[in-house]
């Protein structure tokens, strides 16, 4: 992402519908899948830390040592500032960790940015420092035919299908569990939006990322959180969302 875009997910993450829903998706991915132990966890493209500073404190169903990589010093300051003290800045392409140091890893929207010249290259590197059963969450962005304006600007290169994720995590040695759409409400918000950028004026464009009113932000808090429940079938969504064990 560029700066800008780091400064104010830095900003909003805490309280965006988003961000909050996601946070509570991982953590309940984790105790479903790895009972209640505390784990050795790896956050690839830990951003901002938002995510990371919840599954450290114990805010989700779990508590665990977690270690953050991103390629963004400026994301990685962000991370520290939330009180993370185990860093790295690396491409998930060349992880600096010995081999099966990590109970878990997750990777959300990291595989499908422009940075990521192959993504069995990485997912190779995830599997190498997973111990033998570890845990992997991947969350990519769904459908060719959702990309818009946000894709651009968070650097995302490619979109999938739930079928080309579960062959891809497949082909890299990992047995899939879970592997759902999310957010089935937001595909047709995103084809308005699009349709929209293309007719405003280029000037009057405004971040995706940026929080909505306290109103839409709840109600949209709230969606998410019946998809969350409900939602897991349904072949629809802006998102794909993959639970995996290494082999």
């Amino acid at each position: 992402m560029e700066d800008a875009q780091y400064h104010l997910l830095a900003e909003v993450e805490e309280r965006h519908w988003w961000h909050c829903t996601l946070r509570r998706a991982v953590a309940e991915a984790l105790a479903r899948h790895a009972a209640d132990r505390c784990l050795d966890l790896l956050d690839l493209g830990c951003g901002t830390g938002g995510l990371l500073r919840d599954l450290a404190s114990g805010d989700g169903p779990g508590a665990h040592r977690v270690v953050g990589v991103d390629r963004s010093p400026l994301a990685l300051a962000y991370t520290r500032q939330r009180g993370a003290s185990e860093l790295a800045g690396c491409s998930v392409e060349a992880l600096p960790f010995a081999g099966e140091s990590f109970d878990a890893a997750i990777t959300i929207d990291v595989l499908s940015h422009q940075s990521i010249t192959s993504e069995a290259t990485a997912l190779g590197e995830i599997a190498r420092v997973l111990r033998r059963g570890g845990l992997l969450v991947v969350q990519l962005s769904a459908f060719e035919w959702l990309r818009g304006e946000h894709d651009w600007s968070v650097h995302q290169a490619r979109r999938y299908t739930r079928r080309q994720v579960v062959e891809m995590l497949g082909d890299a040695g990992f047995l899939v569990h879970e592997a759902r759409y999310r957010l089935v409400f937001l595909p047709p918000l995103m084809m308005i939006n699009n349709l929209w950028a293309k007719l405003r004026p280029s000037d009057q464009s405004e971040p995706d990322i940026a929080l909505p009113s306290p109103a839409v932000n709840a109600l949209l808090l709230a969606a998410a959180r019946v998809d969350l429940r409900f939602g897991a079938w349904l072949p629809l969504g802006s998102s794909i969302f993959c639970v995996a064990r290494r082999r």
